[in-house]
């Protein structure tokens, strides 16, 4: 028997879920009760490491040891936290940290060690921060069975509440992050049909947006304008009061935001309209990326019931966005907070039952639902190719975006010369043409070649894409066949073989 849990590991908070003895989801509380811990953790002075809402609330008295919004920093190499002991943290540090507390808490509720788990990511993520989100599973002891898109999590969720035959936008607009994606929904599936997401979009931008504007008034009043280098507590004080006005403002039309600083004081008077204006170019352009969705799976908004997902979809500017494009407002139907969660404990149950392992829950065996998911690739994935008509370098794609997963593809490349002793293959995530600097790189692969071999020999370049979305490479000399590949689950370097 094997125990397991769903993870939302949130840019603004976790949440924690299993499925239990029913069959359906549920939320496992932390150790204060709460079904939500804030993503936060507090280095102090005297060694200690808090998380959650602790250190959210203790976060005042020691602003330099405070780090939170880490989430979209996975990934980056160049990002560290620097603790005020002088030692560096990665995201991927910190994400570790939580999870290994989120465990914690997980098996004090439930009585068990969790041993498997399923993470949920951005649709977005690309190669290098799934493989970071992995690790970081590793690191706190448990196994990753399954990355569970965060939409496509939802989406499970949503399944198991509304009737079948139904196309779904999940439109999930969390802390850190947005994503559109286009699902359809039947009594044993649940399907995504296409996927697209702004990277820096969410809860922190709109945060950000009211924190300047409270910034502004403080400056115009008083001469200058506080920051976190010279003021840390000032600000941090200052997050705090806009992050309760941001929420109080979701249902009243009026709050007032307070901050003081040797004995100046900032008091704003803040409009919802006045708050909307500042929001509204942060979220108008995820309309452009629903249009953007619903175009590539070949559908229209008269056609789909819109999901609201993510803490951030509860502004009220969101929900009139979204019945202005679509003449019908989002469905209420699925909790947007913990509808993710409750779809990664479904997501573990069924992954293990691939696995042929059971489940269990307070000592019984957990039965999931008959559902098979099926998701889609969020990038583009090619390598920089030759362009004969142009002579330019572009990207050449061999798995187009949207394309469901697990999948495996190949293209057939010649050599730029005569005579050429090593092929060098460039894994990108870019548009079919697009030049070098208009792609990521997430890897390369180089395959040594036969000296003096045939002029028209090739160089085959298969790609596959696992059920994580992770992404495996092998490049093929046609001729000799002799391979080199390259596992970017584990790292970015190929190796070569016979």
């Amino acid at each position: 028997m094997t125990s397991m849990i769903g993870v939302d590991l949130g840019t603004t908070y976790c949440k924690l879920a299993r499925l239990a003895a029913t069959g359906r989801p549920e939320d496992i509380a932390n150790d204060l009760g709460f079904s939500s811990t804030p993503t936060a953790v507090l280095f102090t002075g005297a060694g200690e490491v808090i998380f959650g809402q602790e250190a959210f609330n203790a976060a005042i008295l020691e602003p330099k040891g405070f780090v939170a919004g880490w989430k979209r920093e996975i990934g980056n190499p160049q990002w560290r936290f620097r603790a005020p002991d002088g030692k560096e943290h990665s995201a991927g540090d910190l994400m570790t940290l939580a999870l290994s507390r989120l465990l914690a808490y997980a098996e004090q509720r439930i009585g068990e060690r969790v041993t498997h788990v399923v993470l949920s990511i951005p649709a977005n993520y690309r190669d290098e921060q799934r493989r970071e989100m992995l690790a970081a599973g590793r690191a706190a002891g448990v196994t990753v069975i399954s990355l569970i898109h965060e939409p496509t999590a939802a989406a499970l969720a949503y399944a198991m509440e509304k009737k079948p035959g139904r196309k779904v936008l999940i439109y999930d607009l969390g802390g850190g992050t947005f994503d559109a994606t286009l699902l359809q929904v039947e009594a044993d599936r649940v399907e995504v049909l296409a996927t697209e997401g702004i990277a820096r979009c969410g809860g922190n931008d709109l945060l950000a947006a009211l924190e300047g504007h409270c910034l502004d008034l403080f400056e115009r009043e008083h001469g200058y304008r506080p920051t976190p280098e010279q003021h840390p507590a000032f600000c941090q004080d200052l997050r705090l009061a806009c992050e309760r006005g941001k929420l109080a403002l979701s249902s009243r039309q009026e709050t007032t935001i307070s901050a003081g600083l040797n004995g100046k004081a900032l008091i704003a008077k803040v409009s919802r309209d006045a708050f909307e204006s500042l929001a509204r170019p942060i979220i108008a352009p995820t309309i452009a990326t629903c249009a953007s969705v619903l175009k590539a799976g070949g559908a229209r908004w008269a056609d789909v019931d819109v999901v609201l997902v993510g803490g951030a979809s509860r502004t009220p500017l969101v929900k009139a966005i979204i019945q202005q494009a679509s003449g019908k407002p989002p469905l209420a139907d699925v909790d947007p907070d913990h509808a993710v969660a409750r779809g990664n404990a479904i997501e573990a149950a069924l992954r293990l039952k691939e696995l042929g392992e059971a489940t269990t829950a307070d000592g019984v065996e957990v039965l999931p639902p008959s559902v098979a998911k099926i998701d889609v690739c969020a990038h583009d994935l090619g390598c920089f190719a030759i362009n004969q008509r142009t002579g330019r370098l572009q990207c050449a794609v061999i798995i187009p975006r949207n394309t469901p997963i697990p999948t495996e593809r190949s293209d057939v490349f010649g050599l730029l010369e005569p005579g050429q002793t090593i092929a060098n293959v460039v894994v990108v995530q870019g548009e079919e043409g697009a030049v070098p600097e208009a792609c990521h790189v997430i890897g390369e692969v180089t395959l040594p070649l036969q000296p003096n071999g045939p002029a028209e020999r090739r160089v085959k370049v298969a790609y596959r894409y696992d059920p994580d979305g992770i992404v495996h490479v092998v490049a093929e000399d046609t001729h000799s066949k002799k391979q080199a590949t390259i596992d970017l689950a584990t790292n970015g370097a190929g190796s070569a073989a016979s």
